[in-house]
């Protein structure tokens, strides 16, 4: 049962009990007694779900004040006479009044009961703010001309409470009141915060440096907080309101020791700024100091530019004493107080009302590593604070590089200097960064030859030089180097920074100075632009001038292509027992030929003789196989298929020209492809030894079969429905989209093996325009079995999320590469209205064999419509994933119209619909299309 429901049950009970007891003594005509009388907000104990009568000082409440009469009044007694609720007058001349002036014009329900009966009338109360009295007047045409009034209730009288907590006597008066006046409804007013400010230090911000925050706390009525310890929130985000990544959670400290130095080469100072792990909120408690309640607290600062360099750090506190359901925030046993006696959430809190003491926030949310919760009730949020960040003081230096550099030609060399984090910054030392120069052939362990010259000026002018310094205020500093050795260098830019040793370290190769570059181009690529594994790569190999300009071929060149992999995460430094690797990938071969199919291997192993670090580690290691780039041309192609186990691999490719006629070797830029998406576009789960349903969007690789989808020994039939007929199929036979397909599985082959399987589709790309055109089907009257093709992303305005937050992973059945279990391969989601656009005319239901299967909530602003879809749980019986039994559509009711097509269907559903004439189904995609 939910909250909201228990809540309305326990407030019906006491209603039904104080009918009962009006019906019982009904008959009196005159005066009589008040039985019961009391304030309440109905269900308002945030922690119970109960009507309550205790509440914030200085809040605003719609107060529901009820009266039952011993014995009842007569009717024509009762009505046309004043209902006096009157608030008491508050004596202490430094706090204020109770506020009825919130009520005035506006319309108040009552609810009466005659005889049992009940009615309701509405009245506008006439308020007197001086003497603190709201007076409602119930007219008689709104009663029966005979009967007894037993009870009634002014349901929403709106009143602002004073600043004082205590407890104090509200007051119910009418005529026919034996008295006048009804006993005391108790009404306890607690104490509470009433403004919180937060202050900061003056900038600069250093980006990963910890920044002191204070702040004072204020009571309702303006004056110190009387509370030490009062626990108060501190947290830093982004422009966007996102959590602040927290610089040092992946590398505490520390760097690498060289020789018994410390060393921090290239800045990587083994500190990721982008940890992807949150700055844990700080909780702070208040103390007196004086004449004021204070609360200080250090935060770190993020290092880590998501949004821009703007940061906002906000403060807040919990408005009141509660009962520790809190528990996450260090609430302090002192201000634990019994579930009861927590106080009603107010209007203010609920429409996150902004006031001078601060925002009021209502069940929001924090982030932190380990500490993650909901902030429940209501809590007062002091005005943000933006700091914008600083770059730290220089901790390391760090080069400018390219793959290679022409022989004996100017090289403007750039080092520049960072904070700790990588982030650049400015040297602050009146005398500069001395940084020395140093090239050489080998590697910084084995050193060779001195591979050039540094100068502070291209020759003839200026003059050679050994080292240079970063000026005061500079971000870095550049020098011309000129080549003397070919092959692989390294260039290093050496300093001392905070008495550490700091490296400025560049790898490149020394090439003649005609040279070539290679261009490589997926075919395929997923939505980030990543290449995908399994389809080509065309490649063009561009012979340049000095200048890089264009040149044609002086004569026939032997092309030979290299081509290395390494794992995702690896920067192509491999370890050097695994020299077999640098021969050539294991996952792509090349071709000069183009063939666009999925999964084409191509004629050729990549090979050539590979240098790492200056040093021959493959020569030969396969048979040599090459292409010629023809005299007179500027161009050649080749093209790469990496098979589909390159998926998160890099690929490292490059070309070597020889020279036919006098051997000159042209060395062309080593290009860096990936890492590689997987092919896999969706993935279905079903169970093993049952009738599962599944469709297909898109029509797939291969054969284009269910044998593309799912292995033929995890099936035994496939059937369809089209046009009142049955139809049996064979593994490879073609899956058409809009069909949609009863595949009975296999029991697994093994006893403990997973009870599913994963089916994964890679879908079909085209060469030729009009092939890309969404397909259509024609649906019959009567019941049709149909499947769902749809764009993988809903087409919804960039303002509604998409809230992913079901079981992504498929347990047991599938074992995820370094994507993991992505939901967009999983969930991909549309609006059933989307899908039947074009038959709306004559579908009118729509059944999901199986029964609802996920949990789908889709948030409507009744302002803006759509605002957000969450998706959670597991897929139903069938394998499906819509989260609806049946749908109706164009049926002219509401639902019809307004709710069901709001259902979510999904790609890889199948679903029955009831056509009430023959009409045309179109998808809403088709092929990809792609350059032949």
């Amino acid at each position: 049962m939910s909250l909201a429901k228990l809540k309305l049950s326990r407030w019906a009970v006491i209603l039904a009990v104080l009918v009962l007891g009006c019906f019982l003594f009904a008959g009196v005509t005159m005066a009589a007694p008040v039985d019961y009388a009391a304030i309440v907000i109905p269900d308002g104990n945030p922690a119970t779900g109960d009507p309550t009568n205790v509440v914030k000082a200085s809040h605003t409440y719609d107060y529901w004040v009820c009266s039952g009469l011993f014995g009842g009044i007569d009717v024509g007694v009762f009505a046309d006479q004043p209902i006096v609720v009157d608030f008491p007058e508050i004596a202490d001349p430094t706090a204020d009044q109770f506020d009825l002036s919130p009520a005035a014009g506006k319309t108040v329900p009552v609810r009466l009961w005659v005889y049992g009966n009940e009615i309701i009338a509405q009245a506008i109360p006439q308020i007197d703010n001086v003497n603190h009295t709201a007076t409602l007047v119930i007219q008689k045409q709104n009663l029966p001309q005979m009967g007894t009034v037993n009870c009634f209730q002014i349901e929403g009288l709106r009143v602002k409470n004073t600043c004082l907590p205590g407890s104090y006597c509200v007051t119910l008066r009418h005529p026919c009141f034996t008295g006048g006046v009804s006993a005391c409804m108790a009404l306890k007013v607690v104490p509470t915060v009433g403004k919180i400010t937060l202050n900061l230090p003056d900038p600069p911000y250093v980006k990963g440096a910890t920044v002191t925050v204070t702040g004072e706390v204020w009571n309702a009525c303006g004056k110190p907080w009387p509370f030490d310890t009062w626990p108060v929130i501190i947290d830093i985000v982004d422009k966007k309101g996102l959590r602040a990544q927290d610089p040092y959670y992946n590398s505490p400290g520390g760097c690498p020791v060289e020789n018994g130095e410390t060393v921090i080469e290239n800045c990587c100072a083994t500190i990721d700024p982008c940890s992807d792990e949150p700055i844990c909120p700080v909780i702070a408690h208040t103390k007196q100091l004086g004449n004021k309640t204070i609360f200080t607290a250090e935060i770190m600062l993020p290092a880590c530019e998501t949004y821009g360099l703007d940061y906002t750090i906000r403060a807040r506190t919990i408005e009141t004493q509660d009962c520790n359901a809190d528990s996450t925030i260090d609430y302090v046993q002192a201000f634990i107080v019994d579930p009861q006696l927590v106080p009603a959430e107010s209007l203010e809190d609920q429409q996150g009302v902004t006031g001078p003491g601060g925002t009021h926030i209502f069940w929001s949310t924090f982030f932190g590593k380990g500490c993650a919760d909901t902030l429940e009730h209501a809590w007062l949020e002091a005005l943000p604070q933006t700091v914008t960040l600083a770059p730290g003081v220089p901790a390391c230096i760090g080069p400018s590089c390219l793959p290679t550099i022409p022989f004996d030609k100017p090289y403007n060399f750039c080092i520049n200097v960072y904070d700790k984090f990588g982030n650049p910054t400015t040297v602050r030392d009146a005398n500069g960064i001395k940084v020395d120069l140093a090239a050489y052939t080998g590697d910084p362990g084995y050193p060779g030859k001195v591979a050039g010259i540094f100068r502070d000026a291209i020759r003839p002018a200026g003059n050679e030089i050994t080292h240079i310094y970063i000026p005061q205020g500079e971000t870095g500093i550049c020098v011309w180097f000129y080549p003397k050795e070919l092959g692989s260098i390294v260039i290093e830019g050496r300093s001392i920074i905070n008495g550490n040793k700091a490296i400025a370290r560049c790898w490149t190769t020394v090439v003649e100075p005609t040279g070539a570059i290679l261009e490589v181009t997926p075919k395929v690529t997923n939505d980030n632009g990543d290449p995908v594994a399994g389809w080509p790569l065309a490649s063009a190999i561009w012979l340049k001038d000095e200048q890089g300009n264009d040149i044609n071929a002086t004569q026939d060149y032997d092309v030979y292509i290299s081509l290395r992999s390494a794992n995702d995460g690896d920067d192509g430094n491999w370890a050097e027992d695994s020299v077999s690797e640098f021969c050539s990938s294991s996952c792509a071969m090349w071709d000069t030929a183009l063939d666009v199919t999925f999964g084409k291997a191509g004629a050729n192993k990549g090979d050539g003789d590979i240098y790492v670090d200056g040093n021959l580690v493959c020569e030969k290691c396969y048979p040599w196989a090459k292409y010629t780039h023809p005299y007179c041309t500027v161009k050649s192609h080749f093209y790469i298929y990496p098979s589909q186990s390159c998926a998160c691999n890099v690929l490292y490719a490059q070309a070597k020209l020889v020279g036919k006629t006098n051997n000159k070797v042209i060395l062309t830029n080593t290009v860096e492809i990936g890492p590689f998406a997987d092919p896999v576009e969706l993935k279905r789960v079903l169970e093993a030894e049952k009738w599962q349903i599944l469709s297909t969007p898109q029509e797939l690789v291969g054969s284009g079969g269910m044998d593309s989808i799912l292995p033929a020994s995890s099936f035994t039939d496939i059937l369809t429905y089209k046009d009142y007929q049955w139809n049996s199929l064979a593994p490879s036979d073609k899956l058409n989209p809009l069909y949609a397909y009863y595949v009975k599985t296999k029991q697994r082959a093994t006893q403990g093996d997973p009870n599913c399987y994963v089916a994964k589709y890679i879908f079909k790309r085209v060469t030729q325009p009009g092939q890309d055109v969404p397909p259509t089907r024609t649906l019959v009257q009567g019941w049709n079995l149909v499947g769902v093709a749809m764009p993988s992303e809903m087409t919804l305005p960039p303002a509604i999320e998409i809230d992913l937050t079901g079981n992504c992973r498929v347990p047991n059945c599938d074992t995820p590469n370094c994507e993991g279990y992505p939901c967009a391969k999983l969930y991909q989601p549309e609006f059933l209205g989307k899908m039947l656009g074009t038959t709306c005319e004559a579908c009118k239901k729509t059944y999901n064999p199986g029964g609802p299967g996920l949990d789908i909530v889709v948030d409507l602003n009744p302002n803006t419509g759509i605002k957000g879809v969450s998706i959670d749980g597991d897929p139903n019986k069938m394998a499906n994933l819509a989260g609806f039994t049946a749908a109706d559509v164009s049926q002219g009711t509401l639902e019809a119209w307004a709710l069901d097509p709001l259902y979510l269907v999904f790609n890889g559903d199948g679903y029955w619909i009831y056509m009430t004439k023959t009409q045309t189904l179109a998808a809403e995609i088709g092929q990809e299309l792609i350059d032949p």
